[in-house]
């Protein structure tokens, strides 16, 4: 089931703003869903919308995406 939420949220992601994107990202690392393509393009997208962020926000999106990225 997650492999395909997270194909889905990849073919969105265009759509997504900058809450929409923490969520999916706390959503895979909480559940501890590694998906490799899925943490690039979440981490992709931070960087387009990084003005929508607080510093300590990007720090804990940063830490999160990190552990996704290393699986765990």
């Amino acid at each position: 089931m997650f492999a395909a939420l997270a194909r889905a949220a990849d073919r969105r992601l265009g759509e997504f703003g900058a809450r929409e994107i923490a969520n999916a990202a706390w959503a895979f690392v909480t559940a501890s869903q590694h998906d490799a393509p899925l943490v690039a393009a979440l981490a992709l997208s931070l960087i387009h919308l990084r003005a929508h962020y607080t510093q300590r926000n990007l720090g804990s999106l940063a830490v999160g995406l990190y552990n996704a990225r290393r699986g765990g």
